[in-house]
Formats: structure tokens, sequence, C-alpha cells
């Protein structure tokens, strides 16, 4: 019995040793571990139990709670369990031979760009001093299971990551070695996730490894759980995802090396509601990234139906989930250049282009990509080759092939397009004008370089047709039935072309004057605003153009002007042109040739050569003139009732030096209206009526030679003055050449102050023509026939010779007809113009008595003159076939004595037109 005393004794306190050992550290748990937890933490922290198994080394703690701020406890698991053994504690290292977490969870909210515990308040900083290094500690194995995060993004929604398994050990040696491994094995949300890493590092060494995968992974939830910079991003679709990591660094060598493949599905990326990118499915094949060398390898990348939505506003082009207009960032200065990329290739099968201009009225233009492909791409310098098939939604196909170039950027390849509808691709470009109508064909060889392109091929297009620049000017339009252009060579800088060819048939313009503008030039050439500066032109801006041969086919050209009431039109219809070949600037054509009709009716034809010298000719038949009577009457007195213009015209431009040889006639031409300030008369001297009668020919036609010319660099040039002086000079010299074949003209200043018309000349006493008036007769019966509207006016005239042949003939009469009187036989001779024989002295004192005593026979003067008039009346009817209008006889009266004319006569004057 007192055997067994001592061991009952040893026996109970064992047993009270271990019962103090198990409860202690509950007690512990409870009265000092939690309260200090909870200041460290600045949230409250609930320790349900903790136990200590001297046995094993095995710690537990159970049902761990940290408050959060609101709602559920930041931190929470059900038990904590971690072995150490009591000999690696005596010995003082810290090794735990396992580490067990059940059923964690864990809250993690989003705040400031990072994620973080919702606790109550901030954790107690940590006392002043140098940071003190991590003690060296070894985890034999960790393990987590059915432990559970909590996501709690800033927009709501969380999510949570499901940890079915995590495994991981790890040791940090004294001498500054670290090493771990992870695994892992759990949810994102509906995901499924894996992950395996292992990392050593040494001070001089460092190795990491690490392997991720996931499947059907919800792109939308996941990028919200990005804490800044895709609020506002919609993103939408399921991603499965493989990755690999390797990090490798020994002394200054290191190595950083990722890649995987990549598969999404029904992906979609937008923002506020419009949709940015859309596509059915993305597989990147393979991938592999060399970060240190910044070098990229690409699998071949398929894309199934992407869909872009590209919308252009006021403040630029935007993508909408991806970029808009100031979200660019510029490199920074030392930043890592760009990336080496090689890849396999990519493809792109079906989708679509949606590009939306809003600047004004929301217009879409739509790409239907049907196939696309892009080819191995190799080191820079090695072509890619690129194709490209798609059809326009307007309308139309595109089609693209060739290869492209890095470093420099360099892109050949061929583009074609078949019956493509240019009126809807107007709507969305930066066109003066927009189409109505127009079908393209074209295959271009492009070349392109940097900011520079070049390139050659054909362009046609069919039924080309523009809309009015303003609605209520409908007519103003350009069109075409059909234009084909050859292209040698285009480039950008320089930008110009070298062209083969340009057809057109059947253009048509129509060339609007207004008050403001002049449809089309005022589309190319629109004038500064009011204090708007005109911007210099740059070094090589103009673009230079050179064609083989320009051809126009049954063009029509219309003119409206709009600044007359009534509107002036006229049209130039059948156009065709010849240039070959033509260049500019400056403006250089060869040979050209040019022919149409005015109104239809009136052939016009133009040819020559156009360049530093140029030299033109001109021929324009029977345009009728009534028309331009809206320009005439508000600048003169006439206005034309009839006539029509021919004009044969030689034009010389030898630099600035213009000379214009012109030969007008004028075709039944009349004017219409009253006068009552004549210009012509005040710089001729004439009225127009009269020099129009001059003028005209015996056909009805005025003929004149109009040149004039100048140079047209200096200030004083004015064509409008060149022209009106021109013409007065060919009316001045037209009108004086019939006056000075009917008389003598006498001139001052160039004004005709006096014309002096000769008569027709009678023997003393006769009634009819002479040799000498038939003469005369003659040379005025010659420029009437010539001028058909030139009117004469006739009026016989008596002289003194006249009266002394009266009064002799009536002394003849007195005198006995017998015997042989000395006298009769005098007056006898001079009556019949014979030879009259000398007379002796009283019988010429008997004449002058005879004579003395008559009276004035101022009766028979007045039908002496009355009968010559008639006598030159009836010629001009009867022998020069004049119509009896254009001769007017003038009533002679009965000359009083000292009234006579000089010599016995018909006197004319010019009587109009």
């Amino acid at each position: 019995m007192r055997r067994r005393r001592p061991a009952i004794v040893l026996g109970t306190a064992a047993g009270v040793l271990a019962l103090t050992v198990a409860l202690a550290p509950g007690l512990l748990a409870r009265r000092l571990l939690a309260p200090r937890l909870s200041q460290a933490v600045g949230s409250r922290v609930r320790v349900g139990w903790a136990s200590w198994n001297p046995f094993s080394g095995t710690w537990s703690v159970r049902s761990l709670r940290v408050a959060a701020d609101t709602g559920r406890p930041a931190l929470s698991a059900r038990r904590l369990t971690v072995r150490i053994y009591l000999t690696d504690v005596l010995r003082r290292r810290l090794r735990i031979r396992n580490l067990a977490l059940d059923r964690a969870r864990i809250r993690l909210r989003a705040s400031d760009g990072s994620w973080g515990l919702p606790l109550r308040a901030a954790p107690a900083p940590r006392a002043a001093g140098a940071p003190s290094a991590p003690p060296p500690f070894t985890l034999d194995a960790g393990h987590a299971r059915r432990a559970t995060l909590r996501l709690e993004p800033r927009g709501g929604g969380a999510s949570l990551v499901r940890i079915r398994r995590l495994d991981f050990q790890g040791a940090l040696a004294a001498s500054g070695v670290a090493r771990g491994t992870v695994r892992l094995r759990g949810h994102l949300d509906r995901a499924t996730v894996v992950f395996g890493g292992s990392f050593r590092r040494t001070r001089s060494a460092e190795r990491v490894r690490a392997e991720f995968a996931a499947a059907h992974v919800d792109v939308g939830r996941t990028l919200h759980l990005v804490p800044v910079g895709t609020a506002s991003r919609e993103v939408a679709g399921v991603v499965d995802l493989q990755l690999e990591y390797h990090a490798r660094r020994r002394g200054e060598q290191a190595e950083r090396r990722f890649g995987g493949k990549v598969r999404a599905d029904d992906l979609a990326v937008g923002e506020s509601g419009r949709p940015g990118i859309r596509l059915r499915s993305l597989e990147l094949q393979r991938f592999d990234a060399h970060v240190t060398s910044s070098e990229v390898q690409l699998g071949k990348l398929v894309l199934r139906q992407p869909e872009v939505w590209l919308t252009r506003d006021a403040e630029g082009v935007t993508l909408p989930g991806v970029f808009k207009p100031g979200e660019s960032a510029s490199p920074q200065e030392g930043s890592r250049a760009g990336w080496r990329v090689t890849g396999t290739g990519a493809e792109i099968d079906g989708g679509a282009g949606h590009y939306t201009d809003a600047r004004r009225e929301e217009r879409t233009l739509v790409l239907a990509v049907e196939r696309a492909t892009l080819g191995a791409v190799g080191e820079a310098g090695t072509p890619v080759p690129f194709s490209l098939t798609a059809g326009l939604g307007t309308g139309g196909r595109v089609e693209v092939s060739g290869d492209l170039e890095r470093e420099p950027w360099r892109v050949r390849g061929d583009l074609g397009l078949s019956d493509v509808e240019l009126a809807p691709l107007s709507a969305v470009a930066d066109l003066p004008v927009r189409l109505v109508s127009g079908r393209a064909t074209a295959h271009l060889s492009l070349d392109a370089v940097a900011e520079r392109f070049s390139g050659s091929g054909a362009i046609g297009i069919d039924d080309f047709s523009t809309e009015s620049p303003d609605p209520a000017r409908a007519e103003d339009i350009l069109a075409c039935k059909a234009l084909r252009v050859g292209i040698r060579r285009f480039q950008s800088a320089p930008p110009g072309a070298d062209l083969e060819s340009i057809e057109l048939d059947w253009p048509y313009v129509l060339v609007d004057r207004s008050r403001d503008r002049i449809f089309p030039l005022s589309l190319v050439a629109r004038p500064p605003a009011p204090g708007e500066p005109t911007a210099p032109a740059g070094p090589g801006s103009a673009f230079s153009l050179r064609a083989d041969r320009l051809v126009v086919h049954d063009g029509r050209v219309d003119f409206r002007d709009d600044t007359l009431a009534p509107p002036y039109w006229r049209s130039l219809a059948r156009v065709q042109l010849s240039a070959s070949p033509l260049a500019l600037p400056p403006v250089r054509v060869p040979r050209l040739r040019a022919e149409g009709l005015v109104d239809e009716i009136s052939p016009v034809h133009v040819e020559g050569t156009i360049g530093s010298k140029t030299r033109l000719r001109a021929d324009l038949k029977e345009v009728p003139l009534t028309p331009f009577n809206v320009y005439l009457e508000p600048v003169s007195q006439y206005s034309v009732s009839s006539g029509a213009l021919t004009m044969h015209s030689e034009i010389t431009l030898d630099r600035s030096e213009l000379d214009v040889d012109n030969r007008i006639v004028l075709s039944r031409f009349g004017l219409g209206g009253s006068v009552e300030e004549d210009f012509l008369e005040r710089e001729l001297g004439i009225p127009l009526t009269l020099a129009l009668a001059l003028m005209k020919d015996y056909r009805g036609n005025i003929e004149l030679a109009l040149p004039f010319g100048g140079n047209l660099r200096s200030p004083q040039f004015s064509l409008r003055q060149l022209v009106l002086q021109a013409a007065v000079r060919a009316i001045r010299g037209a009108v004086l050449s019939p006056l000075n074949a009917l008389g003598r003209v006498f001139v001052r200043d160039g004004r005709i102050e006096q014309v002096a018309l000769e008569a027709i000349p009678f023997a003393p006493g006769a009634r009819t023509l002479d040799q000498q008036g038939r003469e005369r007769l003659v040379q005025v019966l010659r420029v009437l026939a010539l001028h058909p509207d030139l009117a004469l006016r006739v009026r016989g005239e008596v002289a003194e010779a006249d009266v002394t042949r009266l009064e002799e003939e009536t002394v003849l009469a007195a005198l006995a007809p017998t015997g042989r009187d000395p006298l009769r036989a005098y007056l006898e001779a001079r009556r019949v113009g014979a030879p009259t024989p000398p007379l002796a002295a009283e019988q010429r004192a008997r004449l002058e008595a005879l004579t003395s005593v008559l009276p004035w026979p101022g009766e028979q003067l007045r039908e002496l003159a009355a009968d010559r008039s008639a006598a030159v009346a009836a010629a001009f009817l009867l022998e020069g076939r004049i119509d009896p209008d254009r001769i007017r006889v003038e009533t002679s009266q009965a000359p009083a004595p000292g009234q006579v004319a000089p010599g016995p006569a018909v006197s004319i004057q010019i009587a109009g037109g």
C-alpha cells in the first residue's frame, strides 16, 4: 500500500500537469493573445479555443475571427493547426513541420487602387527604427482545405475564389537563401483555376517557375476585380488560359520568360452601352515571350466573326471600351524599346468593321470581312504576306493582298475594288461635296514606306454624280457617265501623279455664278473669311500632275449667271477634247484640240499649244448675240435685236506678253430700242446706226479686225479696256474705208469731225449725166453695193454756169434763125458743146446787152436742179438696182441771186440705215 502511494501521487501530478498544459493555451489565447492581436490589426480578434499537444508538438486554434467594419468577418477560420516539435524549439530553430488551415474565409475589398481587409481601423503603426530582418524558418508542409477568398470590387458584384486544395512549403535560411513551392486548385466564380509554382533565391542567384491554368473564366467579372481603370468599360466573354513563367538570375545575368496559349469565346468590349469589339472566338495557339531580350514568338492566331465599331465625332475617333481621344499616352523617355515580334501567322474567318461618322448626320459604313490572313512573321525586314477579302455593306467588294516589312514599316500590295458604291463612302469622308451616285472599279499596286506611299494601276468610275452643296440650288452638280484613269505612278511626298491616260465619257458641269460664289470653283478655292489669315503654301505642297493624254467624249458645260435678272443661261454641248500630253503646274499642253456646239447649234473649235509660250487658234461660228443683251444693256445704251457672231482668234501668250488677233464677222446684226446717248458717237463722231450701215457689206455682214495685247504683269493692264479700245479702233477703220471712197473725211483725235462727199458733176445747163458724172456715179454705186444698209440723200444743185447757159438759150431763142449771125453761131456751138468760133468785141457787147435785160431764171434753175436729181435717182434705181428706200431725193428750191452752188452737180449725203 505504501509502495502504491508514490505512484498515485505521480499519476495525479502528471494528470494535473497535462490538464494544465491543455487548458493553459486556451486561457492565454482568450486573455492575452486576442487583445494583442486586436490592437495590432485595428479590429476585434476573437479566438474560440487554443490547445497544445506536447507529445505530437501540435498547436491548434479554433474559431479564429477578425471582425470587419460591416457585415461578415474580414477573416475567419474554423481551425488552424501548426506542428512544431519541442526539440526544434529547444534548439532555437523555427521549423514548422506542418501548417494546416481548415475552412478559412477571407474578405478583400478594393480601395484606393489596391486590395485590403475591410477592418474597422487601420493597423497600429510599427515602431520607428530600421526594419529588422525576418528570422530564419522552415515550413516543411502547408495545407489549406476548402478555403474561400471573397473579392469585393467597388462597383459591387463580389467574386469568390474557392480553394479546394492549397499546398505550400518553404524555408528562409540565415544565409539569406529562400525557397518555396505552391500548389493551388480551386474555382474563381465558375472558372476552374490551377496554379503551381516554385522559387529559390540566394544573394547571387534567383530562380522562379510558375504554371497557371484557368478554364471558363468570365472576363467581365474578372476585370471588375482590377481596382483601377476599368470602371466604365463593359467586357464580356469566356476565356481559357494557360500560362508558364520562368525567371532565372545568376550574378548580373538575368532571364525572364513566359508563355502559354489563350482561347476566348463570345468576347465583347464596350463602354456606356456602346459596342467596341465583339468576336465569336479567339484562339492563340501558343505564345512565348522573352522579357529580357524583348522578344515575343506567337503561334497561329485565329479570329472568328470579329466585329469592330469605330465612331468619329468632333473630338476624334473612338473605339468604345478600348480607346478614345485624349487617352493615348506618348512613350516615356528612357522607356524600353519596342518588342520584337515573330509568329506563325493569323487568320480571320468572317467578321465586320463598322465606321460611324457622327459629326453631322450619323452615317455608318460597314465592311463585311469574308476572310483575312497574315503569313508568318519573321525577323525585321522579312516580308510578311497578308490578304483580305471583304464586301461593303453598301455594295461592292474589296480584295487586298501583298506583304509588309518592319523597321522601317513598309507595305507592298495589290488593292482591287469591284462595283464599289461611292455615294455612301462620300457621306463619311471629308469631301467638299457629297456624291449621289457612282460605282468604282480599280486595281492598284501600292507601296507605303513610313508616312509615304506610292503606287500605280487603273481606276474606273461609272455613273458619277454629285449632290448640290446648296439645297436651294439643286442644279449645281458635277456628273460623268464614265471616268477611266490609267496611273503609271502616284506618290504622296512630294504629292503628284504620272498618268497614262484620263478618259471621260459624257461629263457634265454647271458653272453657276451667284453673288457670293462660283460653282464649282468655290469647292476648291474658298476665299478666306474676314480676318482669317491666308496660310502660306509649304514647300512641295503643290500637287503635280502629268498625263500622256486627256480625252473627253460628248461633254457638256452649262453656264448660269444668277446675278442678272432674268438669270443668264448658256451651254456648250457635245464637247470633244484631246490634250496630249498634259502637265501642271504650270499648265503645259503641247497638243490641244477641242470642239463643241454652243447652245447645241453653233460650232466652236480650239487647237494649239499651252506652255511657256502659248499659241491657240479658236473658231466660233454663228453664235446668236441676242442672249448677251443681259450683259450689254446694263452697261450701255444698246440692245441687240438680231445677229450672230463668227470669230477666228489667234492668241499668243509669251510669258506675260499677250497678243490676240481676232477676226470677227457679225451677220444679220441689228440694234433695237432707242438710244439717247450714243457711246460710239462720243468716240467716233458719228451715230452708231450710221456706223453699222457703213460697216455692213453686201451680205449684211460686219467684218472687223480686233487685235489687242499687253503685259499681264503691268499694273495698268486691263483686259476690258484693251478690248474696248480695240473695238473702237476696228469700228473706226471699218467706217473710214467707205467714207474715204465717197469723199473726204476730217478726223481729229480719233473722232470724225466732218464728212465731205464729192458730188456727182453735171455739164452747165445739162439735165443728163455726162461721162464724168457717170464715173462718179459708178464709184458711189460700188460703195452702196458693198454696204446695203447705207442710204443716201441726193439734191440737185445749180451754179453760175447754169444761169449763163439759161440766159444764152433765151437769147438764142430770140435771135432770127436765118442769116449768118456770128452771135447765133457762137451760141449754138456752146449749146451742143462744139468748138466755139471767135466772137468779136461788138458781138460780145451785144450779148451782154441782151442778157442784162433778162429777168432772174429762178424757176428754170429749180426745174434744172429737180431734173438732175431725178436723173441721178433714176441711174441709181435702174442702172445700179438700188432699193428705192435707200435713195432719198430732196426737193430743190428756186435759188435767189447769189445762192447758187459752186458748180453744176447733184450733191449726195449719207442718210443712215
